[in-house]
C-alpha cells in the first residue's frame, strides 16, 4: 500500500473536531465519506457499517465496523503514521466470546491481510453458488439454471455451477436397478446410449423386476428407444 495514497485522507480525517462524529451534521457526513474512501482502498464491502471511530488525531485513524449477516466478528481498520515511525494500514478481526453471566465481549481475534475482503468476497460468491446447487438438489426439480438464476450468480458463477453439476453426474448415485446396483447419471447415459446394451436386461439400470415383455415394463427395449431417438 503506497503511503501517498491514504495518508492525505488520514490527515483530512484527523483535521475534524470530535464533534464531527455526530452523523447528523454536515461535518459528520463528510467525515464518514472520508472513512468510507479509506475503507474502499482495501475493498471493504459497501454494506459495512461504521459504529465507532475511537482514534482520529496525530495522523492516526482507527475505524471499527461490522458487516451484515456476520454475527461472529467485528472488524477494525487502522491507518496512519504510528509511534514506531511506520506508516501503514492494518486490518484486524475481533471474535465474539460469551463470558460469565452471559456477557458477550469481543477479544482480539486475528490480523488480516489487506486483500482479505477481496478474497472474502470471492468466497461469498462461491458460497452463493454452492447454496443454489444444494437448494435445487433438495427441491428435486431441474438442476439446470433459469435465466434469472444465471443473472444472479454471474458468468463465473454459472461456470462454477455447471462444473459442480458435472461432478455430481459423475459421482452421485442416480438410480438403482432391481439387483441393488447403483448408477451415476453419467453411467446411466453411457449404458442407455450404447447399442451393445440392447437386450442386456440383466445389467440394465432400468431393470426393476417387471413381469412384462421386458423387466423395465416397457413395450420396447428402453436402450433401443434411447439409441433410436
Amino acid at each position: 500500500m503506497n503511503k501517498n495514497n491514504f495518508m492525505p485522507i488520514v490527515e483530512k480525517i484527523c483535521s475534524f473536531p470530535p464533534s464531527a462524529l455526530d452523523r447528523t451534521e454536515e461535518d459528520g457526513k463528510e467525515l464518514l465519506n472520508l472513512c468510507r474512501t479509506l475503507m474502499d482502498m482495501v475493498n471493504i464491502p459497501s454494506n459495512a457499517e461504521i459504529y465507532e471511530i475511537p482514534l482520529m488525531k496525530n495522523n492516526q485513524v482507527v475505524i471499527y465496523f461490522f458487516l451484515e449477516n456476520d454475527d461472529e466478528k467485528e472488524y477494525c481498520l487502522n491507518a496512519g503514521h504510528w509511534l514506531d515511525d511506520t506508516i501503514s494500514m492494518k486490518l484486524e478481526a475481533y471474535g465474539k466470546e460469551t463470558h460469565e453471566y452471559d456477557i458477550e465481549m469481543y477479544t482480539a481475534f486475528e490480523s488480516l491481510p489487506l486483500d482479505y475482503f477481496e478474497n472474502h468476497e470471492k468466497e461469498s460468491e462461491n458460497t452463493k453458488v454452492v447454496r443454489l446447487f444444494e437448494n435445487k438438489l433438495n427441491n428435486e426439480g431441474s438442476l439446470f439454471l433459469s435465466p434469472s438464476e444465471k443473472r444472479n450468480i454471474g458468468r463465473v458463477g454459472v461456470k462454477a455451477y455447471y462444473g459442480m453439476l458435472e461432478v455430481y453426474k459423475a459421482y452421485s448415485p442416480y438410480t438403482r436397478n432391481v439387483y441393488g446396483v447403483s448408477f451415476t447419471q453419467n453411467e446411466y447415459i453411457k449404458f442407455m446410449y450404447s447399442e451393445n446394451n440392447i437386450g442386456n436386461c440383466e445389467h440394465c439400470p432400468e431393470n426393476n423386476g417387471g413381469k412384462g415383455l421386458h423387466p423395465c415394463n416397457q413395450q420396447k427395449c428402453w436402450v433401443s428407444c434411447h439409441c433410436n431417438q
